[in-house]
């Protein structure tokens, strides 16, 4: 379904997909079309929107994920961008999909039943209601920023370890806004990377967070 515009794209995005990471690629977005027909899970109603705004938008983040990295925590999972595409390509660590809605777990657990992902578990709540909040644990946390980011900041942090890793994808406004407020609290904000206008137009960018 996907075809050659994942594949190119992975491409440009320095990744070299396998023909295994592909068709799980490509079932995901098979059961997510499925599957959102019935029940609007995503606005991303096209293939072509679904390649670039989601696979290759969450493919961006996995050079960003440090080598040693052994659990990552997706909070607002959704629909599974960007945890379930990085899961698919990224094996070796274990992502925890942290989502609140019912309907939104349900699929994921679908998802990670369909396409064999060992590495993958769905966690239903809220981030701040989360098992391990109580002790840090994950090594990096992902969200996909619709909330502010501040917000998004202060659901991540508690999860993860002392030298943990945040990393929020969000829009060049919101990453201004979130700069002027977060530099002047607890958090660094370590590196700002643009994403190509190819994948999602311009202004997207993801932002790399760190304890100061």
């Amino acid at each position: 379904m996907a075809g050659s515009e994942l594949v190119e794209g992975a491409e440009r995005l320095g990744l070299c997909l396998t023909p295994d990471h592909i068709a799980r690629l490509e079932a995901y977005l098979a059961e997510l079309i499925r599957w959102s027909a019935k029940m609007s899970l995503t606005a991303l109603d096209t293939p072509q929107a679904l390649t670039r705004e989601g696979l290759l938008d969450s493919l961006a983040c996995a050079g960003h994920i440090p080598a040693d990295a052994r659990l990552i925590a997706d909070i607002g999972s959704g629909t599974g961008f960007p945890a379930i595409p990085l899961a698919i390509v990224c094996q070796t660590p274990h992502f925890t999909l942290i989502e609140a809605v019912r309907k939104k777990t349900t699929f994921l657990r679908h998802v990670v039943r369909t396409v064999g992902l060992m590495n993958v578990t769905v966690w239903h709540g809220r981030a701040e209601e989360y098992d391990g909040a109580d002790h840090a644990q994950f090594d990096v946390a992902f969200a996909r920023a619709a909330a502010p980011l501040t917000a998004q900041a202060a659901l991540a942090f508690p999860l993860l370890r002392q030298a943990g890793l945040f990393i929020a994808q969000t829009t060049t406004d919101k990453a201004e806004s979130a700069r002027e407020r977060i530099d002047r609290s607890r958090y660094d904000i370590v590196e700002r990377i643009s994403l190509p206008t190819w994948i999602a137009g311009p202004g997207r960018e993801i932002l790399l967070l760190r304890r100061i």
